[in-house]
């Protein structure tokens, strides 16, 4: 990590996988205070962005119609713009294989996206993504479901058809990313589904550091 002039690799602390960026432009940069006077990382939503394409992760990533989780401690910085923004996912080729965790247009709420092989299902949220928020999108056989701040905001029913060739942060998980995200990361977590007594606890931990 380099802080004068952005971070080129950011290390994961439980297996030390580094999501990378070798453009010294596209570089996010790192503050200890950023995130209203905790650690963050800061995306211009221009270029800036960290992909990981370790192979012993993505083999390791919820695939198919397999259930797992995305969870974000986010900040939006941007309440415009006519397209989708992503913060946080992992893809192969397409949306029709993804699954991401982001907002959407108008009005600017939280979404997830799981692809179905064929195309994707978008769930939107009713709560106005501004500031600091706790985004989760859980994903099974059945569908997907969204929460923003602990609370369920929707869900929709579909098999995901979800394949791993890379993880992105602050942009969509494609070989070439777009839709990138303006705001601060302070959190970005891959897990197996959880009981609704585990996730509930993780989200309190998130809100304690999200600091309403």
């Amino acid at each position: 990590m380099t802080i004068a002039t952005g971070v080129s690799s950011w290390r994961d602390i439980v297996a030390g996988y580094s999501a990378v960026q070798a453009s010294g432009a596209a570089h996010p940069v790192f503050s200890s205070t950023s995130f209203n006077g905790s650690p963050g990382l800061t995306s211009d939503g221009i270029d800036d962005c960290l992909v990981c394409t370790d192979a012993a992760l993505l083999t390791g990533l919820p695939a198919g119609d397999a259930g797992g989780e995305l969870w974000s401690l986010a900040q939006n910085d941007n309440l415009a713009g006519a397209t989708f923004f992503d913060l946080f996912g992992y893809a192969n080729a397409s949306q029709s294989d993804a699954r991401t965790i982001g907002r959407i247009a108008t009005p600017v709420y939280g979404r997830t996206v799981f692809g179905t092989g064929g195309g994707n299902v978008s769930v939107g949220g009713t709560t106005l993504f501004s500031g600091r928020r706790v985004i989760r999108g859980a994903y099974s056989s059945a569908g997907t479901v969204l929460f923003i701040d602990g609370a369920q905001e929707g869900s929709l029913p579909g098999t995901p058809a979800t394949a791993a060739a890379r993880v992105a942060l602050f942009a969509r998980a494609l070989a070439t990313p777009s839709n990138y995200w303006t705001g601060i990361g302070a959190a970005f977590l891959i897990t197996k589904p959880l009981s609704a007594t585990k996730a509930a606890v993780l989200a309190s931990y998130l809100m304690s550091r999200r600091k309403p």
